[in-house]
């Protein structure tokens, strides 16, 4: 058995329902070994702003504590112990790396290693992973647990949180297309989605939508119209969904609004959405259907409601099972791992497995499969890529460019093939036709003389403008 006697838990940013479920797992079964356990408040912030909790930063957890308290935790996490923004003697705002500072902090309350839960925030999400293999390489041996309501974690068919949200997101859908089905509109509902469209896609199925439009398949807004029937009352929409012809290049912002609002996307206009998106997409594809169907639509966004509620049964199993899997598993002697729920088991993955990717729909989904088969439309001409899979089953792609003579993303010289996609819509890439899977007609707005009306004419130069921008291997790929 391990000698390691101390071990620490934490949770990244996001909320989830039955958080603390985790920590019961990992509280019961380090109790059964005679470890310790301490709560790391907010991510790594109760390590690097101790004086913000009147408790400590880090405290003890016992199955007595743990049983009868809720939100020990924390899941406000907002700093990235690399990327520390601070303000200097000179008043001046810059970021420092602090990784230091917590590896002192664990050192100095003799933890031994960290199990983090990891996920569900666009903030210190997804990121997280990266954060716990970095503080890995420094020598902290860690073990990570997935949490997300988007499902969008790789390597795992089940990442803690989906389920609930799933059945949250599901109920308050259905007492939406009640209310718009009497009330003779067409309710048009967002909900998260910001990589990845499960949670979307899942919920639309069963409340029954008439629509799902997911970030994985641009939609085609009049395709959606065509097909809706007079009674047609719910839509459900992926946060980050978007239309075909949404893949053009913005409008360079004024140099007033670039230094007021540095993170602003120009694609959203002037309003209150130029950062924060939540609301978009469904008042987007509202206003679309409204002019096409001549329908009164209702935009509705879900947003933070699916996080809350009481967990579900399976949920709640799963948390507890996470948790004293991670315990087995640093018991084990493994670090730099993530438990991965693989039904019927859950196993110990290497982290960098799961580094830098998303859990995306594919394109033979059962599950979009079984939703054409209910009549709900996807937005698309209803088919799946005839390129998305070679005669023998191997995967394909469509290519973007190929580079010679490469010297950066790799040793050596070489050539490099990019291909089209990317789940991660970065509101500054700086390739937006790279994004999709399916072939585009690239041109810029801001030159075409033809107000978008056919394109036609831009035909000969879409090779060019496709040569012209390349997507980064590490984004493309």
């Amino acid at each position: 058995m391990d000698a390691r006697r101390r071990i620490a838990i934490n949770a990244g940013g996001g909320f989830v329902s039955g958080l603390d479920l985790v920590a019961t797992g990992v509280v019961l079964a380090a109790d059964r070994l005679g470890w310790e356990v301490l709560a790391i408040r907010d991510g790594y912030d109760g390590a690097l702003f101790p004086e913000r909790y009147p408790e400590g930063g880090i405290r003890r957890l016992t199955p007595e504590i743990i049983r009868d308290s809720r939100g020990l935790l924390g899941s406000a996490a907002r700093a990235d112990p690399f990327h520390v923004r601070q303000v200097t003697e000179d008043e001046i705002a810059e970021e420092a790396d602090r990784s230091a500072d917590v590896l002192s902090a664990l050192r100095d309350a003799r933890v031994d290693a960290v199990i983090s839960i990891v996920g569900a925030s666009p903030v210190t999400g997804m990121h997280a992973l990266s954060v716990a293999w970095k503080l890995h390489r420094l020598g902290l041996p860690t073990i990570c647990v997935p949490k997300s309501i988007e499902n969008d974690i790789p390597e795992t068919a089940l990442a803690f949180g989906y389920n609930s949200a799933l059945g949250h997101a599901t109920e308050l859908l259905d007492r939406i297309r009640i209310a718009a089905r009497d009330a003779g509109r067409l309710a048009v509902v967002e909900v998260p989605g910001q990589h990845a469209g499960w949670l979307a896609l899942q919920a639309g199925m069963a409340a029954l939508a008439d629509a799902v439009l997911t970030p994985e398949i641009p939609y085609d807004i009049e395709k959606v119209a065509a097909i809706l029937r007079p009674d047609a009352s719910l839509i459900t929409v992926a946060e980050n969904a978007a239309p075909i012809d949404s893949q053009v290049e913005p409008p360079k912002p004024t140099d007033m609004r670039a230094s007021l609002s540095p993170l602003s996307d120009p694609r959203f206009g002037e309003g209150a959405r130029v950062i924060e998106r939540a609301g978009q997409a469904a008042h987007s594809a509202a206003l679309a259907l409204q002019r096409l169907t001549g329908r009164e639509t209702l935009p509705l966004t879900l947003g933070q409601l699916v996080r809350g509620g009481e967990p579900s049964a399976v949920d709640r199993q799963l948390g507890l099972g996470y948790g004293a899997a991670a315990v087995r598993a640093l018991d084990a002697g493994e670090t730099a791992a993530m438990m991965s729920f693989q039904p019927p088991d859950l196993r110990v993955i290497p982290l960098r497995q799961a580094l830098n990717r998303v859990r995306t729909i594919p394109a033979d989904s059962p599950f979009l499969q079984i939703a054409r088969a209910l009549g709900i439309s996807l937005g698309d001409s209803g088919r799946v890529m005839e390129t998305s899979r070679s005669p023998s089953g191997a995967p394909m792609g469509l290519v973007l460019n190929i580079q010679h003579f490469c010297i950066n993303d790799g040793p050596g010289i070489r050539t490099t093939v990019f291909l089209k996609f990317c789940s991660f819509r970065c509101k500054w890439c700086s390739n937006p036709e790279s994004i999709h899977a399916n072939p585009e007609l690239a041109y810029n707005i801001n030159k075409c003389i033809g107000a978008k009306a056919c394109g036609r004419c831009l035909k000969p130069r879409r090779r060019h403008h496709a040569e012209r921008r390349r997507v980064p291997a590490a984004a493309g790929l």
